[in-house]
This record gives structure tokens, C-alpha cells and sequence, in this order.
């Protein structure tokens, strides 16, 4: 176990210094630390250090070479950064042009939420499962093969690039991190959501502190993310912040927009061009970052932006130079977008679901129909972030309403505009015609972020207006109305696995539109009444109005203090949860801990931790292996190898991916009914190197395995040839090739097999953790020449058998022809009518003499001439 604890800690600093070190140097030379709060300063330079590995990645891959290249890369850009950091640092000190930072440090509270999220998020990690094991598959080619290509690091061997990750350099970095501690790349990204979760639990709370403006926010954003994606985590849904957490995708969602937004306001809110400067170019890199960690999701950028543009016409204030502001700060942000999205749209366009294509049946669950129109269902926005997220969205209008801030109108307009986008048919069309299909789906994403700061100012209108002298009569109201609407969101939400209110959603997106045209109504009237334009926005912290007039923010009652408040809320809202919250929390523990020293193949390779697990791992670099589609993940997690296909037919279909072809292979040799030579020819077309199998299945009999026939097989293979008669075997198991493995020792040679009955343990904890069965598997080496005799053999046997059967020495041509056409054999490639005058007399054709073009593939099955007294032409026959 100690060691196990070293290599993990190993892997945290490795993360922390090739993130912090380039990160800081960047930080400094940018002064960002004068433009965001220390809480967004450090996530801040832990994505510029990304964009850095981003860099070292582009080179490694042009230049094919191996990992300690793109390391030393990463490491000199690091080390040169620091210098020019350290020179510029002491320039400005001669100058007395030293950074001053907008606040240093963080509160008390927001340590101890990071801390204890992080620990959480240490001891839970989770295994590595799904989409997990295609990222682990990435970092695994990129530290393993010696030539790595944009083109030879994906799932197929001649697939080409993934369009979504073109330039993987999130898989690089956490490569990385276990190649300097000589881990294995799953147990780096077992690891890697402990630095992802304290990141973004310091990026909410610097989110919070910037929109809401107040210093009273940071604590709260902190609180609110670990609520929402620790505590009470929705782990249906690969939204969860530790079991997916370090996945490139939800960390373009998790920090890179957060970021972002904070910059756009930030720069378009301050008078003091240093600052917007620095301001606009950290948007800058972090629309590059949003590009190169998931190119489909730069839309939201645009609809966010249009929102909080639309916000702001209607609640001011305008003057000038904020509109000058905006244009350049928007102009920015837009060109980013468009030259880095522009750069990889070649690419993007080659997704056969770019743009208006039909919604896969297996990711639709979002979508809903109203009079035949297809949108995004009401329960979606609020999805992703389990029980808590009811209640945002139905207090949301309400915060909308009362919150008197322009940094914060990046919150209700985004929302507006995004919930707009979901609801409004023709819109959600025009967005789905801007990416792939994950680009609806994951919109509930968006709607976290932004309401982080909406849980924030919430729970701070709540104690400051109790800190006022509210009569007795108002706290009641005040008190049924809150507890009115946990009651609405615990009701509706205990049974959320199965049940998602829309209402809510739909009733949200209508307050706000009703809110947003009451303020441009208000605002049209004041113009015409010739009323004075509002003051433009101060250069320090503006004052919140509260609802009823009086400064508000200001007062510091008991409620108000920061401390009481957190304190008061993990009493009320975690124990008011404990029925789904905690449940969802144990589950969470149950399914994804990984057990202190456990092995690495743990979490969806559980099972394949025996000797095929072993032999997997020890496969050559870019070989191919055929297995189920579900099996093909495991595969690749273990070793740097390509399959034939997979399940997720949605993840790349490109010309070059065709994945719905590819898994149609692999249905294809698995199918009992069809003819052995088209199962074969699967092997021979995709150049199947390995096989790997699940032998749990009853058609693999002990004789199969072992080399013995029992009694028992006996009586099971009569059984199955029984059933065979009127039902097709066909099944991803395993078993469906049996008999086709083991009738063929010459061509599949077994390299492995696990033992059957195995069980493996499921924690959460070592002691009690209940053990569960574990299939068994098979690996064989396939032997390609040996598939091509076969092939050939197979179909002059099946040519020569529907002859045999369709034809009689007085048969007329045109009925023979009409028969073999049904039994999908065209008698123009063979000459029926002398193999039917000699047949007697025909000479088969020998494996050694299939005919083959100048580049020696098979072409025939027989040399011309071996039907006697042929008069069909040589190349005719077939």
C-alpha cells in the first residue's frame, strides 16, 4: 500500500508542476493576477499550462517521434518561460511597475471545501469505464508507440484522426505524469480528477466572486460546485465530477468556460486598458483551449455571448466607452473563434453527423416533440446537476429579477439564450447544424456553469434580506416560500433515475423572457420620457440594491458572515438531501472506488486482470484485435493496439471511420448464419491479428478449451445443434465462434485463457467488499495465411454444394441460374455446365492455386482451366 501511496502522490506533483511551473511563468507575464482573483489566478495558469502541452503535443506529433521528445519539448518551453518570467518580474520592480493583484489568497471556507472535495475525490477516483477507457487508450499510444501520428493514435488503424480530439494534448499531459513515475496511464487518469476537482472548486468560487461582484460569493461558489458535483453528483450521467471529471470535455465545461466568462466581463467591465488587455488575451487562449479539448463545443461561446449582450441592452448601464468596451472584447472573442474553429473545420466537416443529421436513437433521450416540432425536453437545463439543480432553476428567475450587477448579466442572459436555443425548434435545428450530435446533449453543461453564481447570490439575497428588520409576517413568508420550493424540488426529484420534471425548465425560460421584455419595455418608455441615461458602472465594487431599497451587501448580520452561512447550509441542504443526496453519494462510492493498492485493471477492466488481461497488456504496439464491441474499449485500454469496431457508432463516423461498417464486420463474424468463408473473409479484409473472446458462454464446451469431450458436451452440443435449426446463435459472448475457433487449430492460436468461475471484488472497502462473478476470456492469435486458404477452400465448396444441389444433368440453364442466384452464387463466375457434364472428373482447385493479380491478392478461387473442357475465358471463372 505505501508504495501505491507514493506512486499516486508521484503523479499529483508530476500534474503540478508541468501544469504550475509553465502556468505561473504565464500568469506573471500576462499580470493576470491584476485582472482575476488568486481563486480564478490558479486555474487560470493550470490551463495556460495546458495550452503549453498543447504546443509540445503539435510537435511531437509532426514530428512522429516518441514522448520524452514531446516532454523535453514541454519541459525547455517551461524553463524559458520561467526565465523570461523572473527578467520581466525584476523589470517591472526597477520600473515600480509591480503587479498589483486584485485579491490575494482565498477565504478560510473555500480551503476547506477544496480540501475536503479533494480528498473525497481521491478516495472515490473511480474506475476507469466508458468513455474513460477511449482516453486512456489515447494517452497509452501517444507514451508507447515510437512514431506516433495525428492519424495512428485512435481506436482504428486506418481510421484516421478524430476530429473531436485532433490535437490531443489533455491525453498527452496525463500520459505524461504517469510515464515520469513510471505508473501506468490508467492509474494517471484514476488520479487526474483529484487535481481537476480542487481546480474547479477554486475556479467557482473566483466565477462567483467575479459576476456577483463581492467577496461574500467566493466561499459559496466553492460550496456550491462541491454540492452539486461531489456530494449530490447526478452519476447517471457522465457529468460527474470525479468518475469523468478529467475528461477532456467536461474540463473545457468545468474550467475553460468558466474562465472565459470571467475574462469577457472582466475586460469589458474595467476602464484600465492593461487589464482588458491581459483580459482578452487569456479569452483568447481559452477559445484555443475549448478548440483543441473539444472543437464542437465553441457554439455555446457565441449563444452565451449573444445573451449577455441582449441582458445588458435592457438593464445598462451605457455610456461610450462601454460600448467601445464590448465591440473590442466581443470582436475578440469572435475572431478567436472563428480562426481557431476555422482551422480545424476542414476536419469537423468530415463527421458524417455535422450538421442537420438525423439524431442517433441512442442519445436522443433530450429530445422531445411539440405539434411534431423536435427540441430539447424542459428537465435537461437542470439535468446535470442531480437534486440541487431543481431548485436553481425555479429560484433562478427570482435572482434574475432582484441581482443589480452588469458583470452578473452574463448569467440570466446566457441562460436565456441557451434555454432559447432549446426550446424554440428552428434554433435547436441551427445549432445541431453547427456540430455533432453532442452538441444539443451536452448543453446541460453550460446551464451548470452558469448556475453556480446563480446558487451564490441566492443563498446571499436569502441572508441578507433575514439580516434586515423583516417583520415577523415577512420571515414566515420568507421561510414557507423556501421551504415550498425544497419541498417542490426533494418531491419531484426522488425518483430522478427514472423521472426528470420539466416544468421547471420550461416555466424558467418563460420568467425570463417575461423578465427581459418588462426591462426593455421600461427602458423604450424612460427614452421617450427624456429620463437621464444610468451611470456608467464605477471603477471599484458597485453596490447591490436589494429588493426593497436600502444598500444591500452591506450589512453583516449573522446570516451574512460567511462562515455562519456555510456552516448553516451544509446543516440544512445536505440533511435535507440525505435521502437522495447521500444515496447518490454511496452508490457513487460503490460503483467507482478503487480499493488502496488495488490493481490497475480495475472499474470496467475488473475482470481482465488474469492471464488473457496479462497477455493483452503484452501485445505489439498497433496490432489489431478483434473482439465484442464492448470488449474492443478494454482492449485498447490495456495495450496500444487498434480494433476492428466498437459500439459507439456516434464517436467519429468519418469517411475514413466508417464505424457503422466497421461494427458490421464484427456482426458479421460473429453471425452463426452466415456462410464460414464471409465470416473469415471479416479477418482477411480487416487484417485481424488477434482474437479475444468471452468463453464463459455454454457453446464453449470444456473439449473446446481443454482438448476433452465430456459426456456433458455431448449432450450440449446436441442441445444447441437442436436449437440451431430454428433459432441463429448469434451473439456478442463468444460463443458464436466457438465451434469456428476450435474446428480451426492450424489458423487460431491460442495464446491465453482465463479460468472459469473467476470473481473479482467490487469495493468500497476491502473488507466487506462483495465479490461478483467475472467472465472468462480467450485470446488466439490469427493466422493470416491460413485464413485465405480457408477462404478459398470455403467458397469453392460452397460454389461446387449449390451446384451440386441446384442442378441435374437435364436441368434447363435459365432454372439452374434462377437457383444458385438464391443461394447467392452467380453462375456467370463459374462454368455450371462443364463442371455439371464432368463432375465426375473435376479437379478442385488446390489452395496454392487461387488466382491472384501483379500484387498477389486473391481474385478467383480457381485457375483458368480447372473446369474441364471449359470454353468460358480465362479470368471468367471466378
Amino acid at each position: 500500500m505505501a508504495s501505491s501511496l507514493i506512486e499516486q502522490f508521484g503523479i499529483l506533483v508530476a500534474a503540478a508542476v508541468l501544469l504550475g511551473v509553465p502556468g505561473a511563468a504565464l500568469v506573471s507575464l500576462l499580470r493576470l493576477r491584476a485582472v482575476l482573483p488568486d481563486t480564478l489566478a490558479v486555474p487560470a495558469g493550470a490551463m495556460l499550462g495546458a495550452a503549453v502541452a498543447s504546443v509540445a503535443t503539435a510537435v511531437q506529433l509532426v514530428l512522429e517521434t516518441n514522448s520524452w521528445v514531446a516532454i523535453g519539448v514541454h519541459a525547455g518551453l517551461s524553463v524559458a518561460l520561467a526565465l523570461l518570467a523572473v527578467v520581466q518580474v525584476r523589470s517591472r520592480r526597477l520600473r515600480e511597475d509591480a503587479v498589483v493583484p486584485v485579491a490575494r489568497g482565498w477565504g478560510r471556507s473555500t480551503t476547506i471545501i477544496a480540501a475536503v472535495s479533494g480528498l473525497i475525490a481521491w478516495y472515490v477516483r473511480g474506475g476507469i469505464k466508458l468513455d474513460g477507457l477511449y482516453h486512456v487508450s489515447v494517452s497509452r499510444k501517444l507514451i508507447d508507440l515510437a512514431h506516433p501520428t495525428f492519424s495512428n493514435i485512435n481506436r482504428f488503424s486506418d481510421g484516421g484522426p478524430n476530429p473531436t480530439y485532433a490535437l490531443p494534448s489533455w491525453h498527452a499531459f496525463v500520459g505524461w505524469t504517469g510515464q515520469l513515475t513510471g505508473s501506468d496511464p490508467i492509474v494517471a487518469w484514476q488520479m487526474m480528477p483529484v487535481v481537476v476537482v480542487v481546480l474547479a472548486i477554486l475556479t467557482a468560487a473566483g466565477f462567483a466572486r467575479v459576476v456577483l461582484e463581492t467577496e461574500r460569493a467566493e466561499p459559496l461558489g466553492a460550496f456550491a460546485w462541491a454540492l452539486t458535483r461531489v456530494f449530490y453528483a447526478r452519476r447517471e450521467v457522465d457529468g460527474d465530477g470525479i468518475t469523468f471529471g478529467a475528461v477532456p470535455g467536461q474540463i473545457t465545461f468545468e474550467l475553460v468556460f468558466p474562465i472565459l466568462f470571467a475574462a469577457i466581463v472582466i475586460g469589458i467591465w474595467t476602464p484600465v486598458a492593461r487589464v482588458r488587455r491581459s483580459a482578452i488575451a487569456l479569452a483568447v487562449v481559452m477559445v484555443a483551449l475549448i478548440v483543441v479539448f473539444h472543437a464542437n463545443y465553441v457554439p455555446y461561446v457565441a449563444i452565451v455571448g449573444l445573451g449577455y449582450v441582449a441582458w445588458w441592452l435592457v438593464t445598462g448601464p451605457f455610456s461610450k466607452a462601454i460600448t467601445r468596451r464590448t465591440l473590442v472584447v466581443g470582436g475578440a472573442v469572435a475572431a478567436a473563434c472563428a480562426v481557431f474553429l476555422g482551422a480545424l473545420l476542414p476536419l469537423l466537416a468530415q463527421l458524417d453527423n455535422f450538421g442537420n443529421a438525423p439524431e442517433e436513437a441512442r442519445i436522443d433521450y433530450h429530445l422531445t416533440k411539440t405539434f411534431g416540432m423536435e427540441h430539447i425536453t424542459g428537465g435537461h437545463l437542470f439535468d446535470l446537476l442531480g437534486w440541487t439543480g431543481l431548485p436553481l432553476i425555479i429560484v433562478m428567475p427570482w435572482v434574475a429579477a432582484k441581482w443589480r450587477s452588469t458583470r452578473f448579466a452574463i448569467v440570466p442572459g446566457g441562460i436565456l439564450a441557451m434555454a432559447t436555443v432549446c426550446f424554440v425548434p428552428p434554433l435547436y435545428h441551427l445549432l445541431a447544424a453547427t456540430g455533432s450530435l453532442t452538441v444539443g446533449l451536452r448543453i446541460n453543461h453550460i446551464f451548470g456553469v452558469l448556475l453556480m453564481p446563480v446558487f451564490a447570490a441566492s443563498m446571499l439575497m436569502f441572508a441578507d434580506l433575514w439580516s434586515e428588520r423583516l417583520t415577523t409576517k415577512r420571515r414566515r413568508v420568507l421561510v414557507v416560500g423556501g421551504a415550498l420550493v425544497l419541498a417542490i424540488a426533494l418531491g419531484a426529484v426522488v425518483g430522478y433515475r427514472s423521472f426528470l420534471p420539466d416544468p421547471p425548465g420550461y416555466a424558467a425560460w418563460l420568467a425570463l423572457v417575461v423578465i427581459w421584455i418588462v426591462r426593455l419595455v421600461r427602458r423604450v418608455r424612460a427614452r421617450r420620457a427624456g429620463e437621464p441615461k444610468p451611470a456608467p458602472a464605477t471603477e471599484t465594487e458597485l453596490v447591490l440594491t436589494a429588493p426593497n431599497s436600502g444598500t444591500w451587501g452591506a450589512r453583516r448580520g449573522l446570516l451574512a458572515s460567511p462562515r455562519t452561512l456555510l456552516a448553516v447550509l451544509a446543516v440544512v441542504v445536505l440533511g435535507l438531501g440525505i435521502p437522495i443526496g447521500l444515496t447518490s453519494f454511496k452508490k457513487g462510492i460503490y460503483d467507482n472506488h478503487v480499493a488502496l493498492g488495488a490493481p490497475i485493471t480495475n472499474g470496467a477492466l475488473s475482470c481482465l486482470d488474469g492471464p488473457v488481461g496479462d497477455a493483452v497488456a503484452r501485445l505489439p504496439e498497433q496490432s489489431i484485435v478483434l473482439s465484442d464491441p464492448a470488449l474492443s474499449f478494454q482492449a485498447m485500454a490495456l495495450a496500444p493496439v487498434y480494433v476492428v469496431g466498437d459500439y459507439k457508432v456516434w464517436n467519429s463516423p468519418t469517411k475514413n471511420n466508417k464505424v457503422v461498417e466497421r461494427l458490421a464486420s464484427v456482426n458479421r463474424f460473429f453471425d452463426t448464419s452466415a456462410p464460414t468463408a464471409d465470416r473469415l473473409l471479416v479477418l482477411e479484409q480487416r487484417k485481424v491479428d488477434y482474437l479475444l473472446l468471452n468463453t464463459d458462454d455454454t457453446r464453449w464446451f470444456d473439449h473446446y478449451r481443454t482438448g476433452k469431450e465430456t459426456a456433458s458436451d455431448k449432450r450440449l452440443a446436441a442441445a444447441r445443434r437442436a436449437i440451431d435449426r430454428f433459432s441463429d446463435m448469434q451473439g456478442y459472448s463468444g460463443g458464436a465462434v466457438a465451434e469456428l475457433v476450435a474446428a480451426h487449430p492450424d489458423i487460431f492460436g491460442q495464446l491465453a485463457l482465463d479460468a472459469r468461475g473467476r470473481k473479482s471484488k467490487i469495493p468500497p472497502r476491502d473488507k466487506d467488499a462483495p465479490e461478483v462473478p467475472c467472465n472468462s476470456f480467450g485470446l488466439w492469435k490469427v493466422d493470416q495465411d491460413g485464413v485465405e486458404r480457408m477462404i478459398a477452400t470455403e467458397n469453392l465448396q460452397r460454389v461446387t454444394d449449390a451446384i451440386d444441389s441446384c442442378a441435374g444433368d437435364s436441368a434447363a440453364e435459365a432454372v439452374v441460374d434462377s437457383c444458385l442466384a438464391s443461394k447467392g452464387v452467380d453462375s456467370s463466375t463459374a462454368d455450371v455446365n462443364g463442371y455439371i457434364k464432368n463432375k465426375n472428373s473435376i479437379e478442385y482447385a488446390e489452395p496454392d492455386e487461387l488466382v491472384r493479380d501483379a500484387d498477389g491478392n486473391v481474385t478467383g478461387l480457381v485457375k483458368p482451366g480447372s473446369f474441364p473442357n471449359s470454353d468460358v475465358p480465362e479470368g471468367a471463372q471466378g
